[in-house]
């Protein structure tokens, strides 16, 4: 079963392939780590100094200033490595529902996967050179050889 020009058409876009299956990423999706980094240091920053400053209106003494300090410091960076800590176990957790989803639809639909799968390494060329994984697990499941579908 090969894909059909709306298939194509969709994965070279980012769009599901089919119903409730988006198949997206591309650059925003690799550099989300650069963008958590600049935010939460730009954060911790603000933070600190914002505590820092507010001691430093009420008293002069070093010591107290220094301890608020610290204290902003440490909570910022449990805050932070806490909510990477719940971030990634929620990602994680979707990656493993939606591993659980092309499984259940590969053992129900391995065409229709197929069909997929080829309609995604169509619309990026040169894909398919670099990721051969897929579709030698394709090829097992389907038992066709993977230059009767893969577009090259």
């Amino acid at each position: 079963m090969m894909p059909s020009d709306a298939q194509v058409q969709a994965a070279a876009e980012g769009r599901a392939t089919h119903p409730g299956e988006p198949h997206g990423g591309g650059t925003a999706g690799r550099l989300n780590w650069l963008r958590a980094g600049v935010l939460g240091a730009n954060d911790g920053i603000v933070s600190v100094a914002g505590i820092v400053i507010g001691v430093a209106g009420a008293t002069s003494a070093r010591g107290p200033i220094f301890t608020a300090g610290l204290a902003g410091l440490v909570a910022g960076a449990v805050s932070m490595a806490l909510g990477e800590y719940v971030s990634v176990s929620s990602q994680r957790d979707s990656e493993r529902a939606e591993i659980a989803q092309e499984k259940s639809e590969l053992a129900s639909t391995p065409e229709a996967e197929l069909a997929e799968l080829t309609a995604l390494y169509s619309a990026r060329p040169g894909l398919h050179l670099r990721h051969r994984a897929p579709v030698r697990h394709c090829h097992r499941l389907t038992g066709r050889r993977r230059m009767d579908w893969v577009a090259g």
